[in-house]
């Protein structure tokens, strides 16, 4: 069997903590706003062309005002917007993208705090205006004329789940030489999370004590706190998912799938915490287990790109080609610019037999590797990608020659 799909990803989880906890502070009953009209979030849309990304916020009318600055360590761009807001749980969304790694939504009592989480250690040019019913932030160099336009859409009201359409980030290696960067997060964002009763005030206290400890990496402390939590409150389904993750960051991956397993009796429709259980399973080597949490994940939300990719990883190790060529079409269908899968899916149909249809999908992964690479130009995966691109021009010049 081959060792480019064969290798189990080994993650660094505290290199995507941030990226893989979702925040599900329910801070009680809504509370009394003026008699404005509620402001609600409609839209948040990604377009990326070449180095600028805008970022859309639509709004069901104009926000009152709306006031932005910048943070470093780690570098995020954060804006209130000023107004009646409808009161919602704390929220994180996932960007496939190589400079905006999430949104992430918080309420407070008259405004709505954005906050752009970004790759690097600092923050690039940017600007953030407000135009009627729409806030607009601006990344990067804007004006370049790259002739490809990426939007991908990481909520709407219109739909309950978002559908990614650009790559992702940090796959397994296609080959053994190269380091395993870390897996991409899944990219599932379920529309909304309420615990069965409101949470007292001491059990939010211990909540929200917790998610601050961790934030600045004392896992033990917010553990402490969040088991405290669920002491007070043990139908907190949002407190066993982030003791999950919690666990998981410290490697007992026993603990973490038993702390996903109960937040999922209490929100079985939670496609997010059928990701993170999967992900578990397969640490602790319980393929089978691994491979029937995907599904369930696929059942709820069958647009994500993530977990069809460790579909095919799993179908792979048991040489199941056919299966495993299916799911990592269906990886480059939701994320045309995911050069990993490119390479997974031309091996698998090697394996087939198909040694045309092959080429021509290593043919097509050689544009689309060049610029994964220049999108980690000041990253560490640089070297990763770069191995990668090496090796899809190996395999075509294989082909050619056989």
């Amino acid at each position: 069997m081959s060792s480019v799909v064969m290798q189990r990803t080994r993650t660094d989880f505290s290199a995507v903590r941030t990226s893989l906890v979702l925040l599900w502070l329910v801070l009680g009953a809504p509370l009394a706003f003026s008699q404005s009209a509620t402001l609600h979030l409609q839209e948040i849309r990604l377009t990326t062309e070449g180095e600028a990304r805008t970022v859309l916020f639509q709004f069901s009318h104009p926000p009152d005002s709306i006031r932005s600055f910048s943070l470093s360590s780690p570098s995020r761009i954060v804006i209130d917007v000023h107004g009646p807001v409808q009161n919602v749980p704390s929220r994180t969304y996932q960007a496939d993208d190589t400079l905006l790694t999430h949104v992430r939504l918080g309420s407070h009592p008259q405004h709505l705090r954005l906050v752009l989480d970004l790759n690097g250690q600092t923050v690039p040019v940017h600007s953030v205006e407000h135009r009627a019913t729409e806030v607009l932030a601006r990344l990067g160099k804007q004006g370049d004329d790259s002739p490809s336009v990426q939007t991908q859409v990481l909520f709407s009201r219109s739909q309950t789940t978002p559908t990614p359409q650009r790559a992702l980030k940090s796959p397994a290696p296609i080959v053994a030489a190269v380091p395993t960067p870390p897996p991409p997060s899944p990219q599932i964002e379920p529309e909304q999370f309420a615990s069965p009763r409101p949470l007292s005030q001491q059990a939010r206290y211990h909540l929200e004590q917790g998610q601050i400890l961790y934030d600045a990496g004392k896992v033990d402390e917010a553990i402490a706190e969040w088991q405290e939590a669920l002491r007070l409150a043990p139908q907190t389904a949002q407190a066993h998912h982030l003791l999950g993750l919690a666990f998981r960051d410290q490697k007992d991956h026993t603990q973490a799938a038993a702390a996903f397993q109960q937040a999922l009796r209490l929100e079985p429709d939670n496609a997010t915490a059928h990701v993170h259980l999967a992900r578990a399973f397969e640490a602790l080597g319980k393929e089978q287990e691994a491979f029937e949490t995907y599904q369930k994940a696929l059942q709820l939300v069958p647009s994500a790109p993530y977990v069809h990719n460790r579909l095919g990883y799993i179908l792979a190790e048991r040489e199941d080609w056919q299966g495993a060529a299916n799911a990592w079409y269906q990886t480059i269908q939701l994320a045309p610019h995911y050069a990993y899968a490119y390479a997974n899916y031309g091996e698998a149909l090697e394996k087939m037999g198909r040694k045309k249809d092959a080429l021509s999908t290593y043919k097509n992964a050689v544009p689309v590797c060049v610029r994964f690479t220049q999108a980690f130009e000041e990253s560490r995966k640089k070297n990763n990608a770069e191995a990668l691109c090496a090796e899809i021009r190996k395999r075509v010049a294989r082909l050619r020659e056989s």
